[in-house]
């Protein structure tokens, strides 16, 4: 299977946002290096299911959304622009 690193970058960005985490918080929370937590938001690097694991139990989100996130994300973004 092959990811879009940008896309879950994004995805990994707006929950952290969501959760109201700096990256340093997500990067303790998580147990990895905030310079890493950015290449992963920015897509410059991929990841490992471990490190998948930790993001998820850091961000208290499903795997799933990070990584098949198209039809919940679209829905997502809608729910969001409703708000406004």
């Amino acid at each position: 299977m092959h990811m879009n690193n940008a896309l879950v970058g994004k995805r990994i960005k707006r929950l952290r946002l969501k959760n109201k985490m700096t990256r340093e918080e997500l990067a303790e929370a998580a147990n990895i290096s905030v310079s890493f937590i950015y290449e992963i938001e920015t897509g410059k690097k991929g990841f490992s299911v471990w490190t998948l694991r930790r993001l998820t139990e850091a961000l208290k989100v499903d795997p799933d959304y990070i990584i098949y996130a198209d039809e919940q994300e679209v829905v997502l973004t809608r729910m969001e622009f409703d708000v406004l």
